[in-house]
C-alpha cells in the first residue's frame, strides 16, 4: 500500500514518501507532544456545489470565527518513526 501511495504522491504532488495520516493521529495520543498544533476555526462546508463535504481550515484566520479544533502543522518525524518501529516490534 505504501508503495502505491508512494508512486501516487510522488507523481501527483512531488513528494519524496506518502502521508500516514491515521497512524500520525494515533501516534499523537499515544505521544503528546509529538506534533505541533494551532487552535483554528474548522467547518465542513455543506451548501457548495463545487466542494460539499470538504473540509475548510481557517489557518490563516481570515474570518472572525472563534477557534474550534486544534490543527496539526508540523510532526516529529524523527519522533513519529521510532515510535512507529517500537511498537512494531
Amino acid at each position: 500500500m505504501l508503495d502505491f501511495y508512494g508512486r501516487y504522491h510522488s507523481t501527483t504532488y512531488g513528494w519524496d514518501g506518502s502521508p500516514i495520516h491515521d497512524a500520525v493521529a494515533v501516534a499523537a495520543v499515544v505521544r503528546p507532544g509529538l506534533l505541533e498544533t494551532v487552535a483554528v476555526n474548522v467547518e465542513v462546508e455543506c451548501a457548495s456545489d463545487l466542494c460539499r463535504g470538504r473540509t475548510v481550515v481557517d489557518r490563516w484566520r481570515r474570518t472572525d470565527r472563534v477557534a474550534n479544533a486544534d490543527v496539526g502543522i508540523a510532526v516529529d518525524v524523527e519522533g513519529f518513526f521510532a515510535l512507529l518501529l517500537e511498537r512494531l516490534g
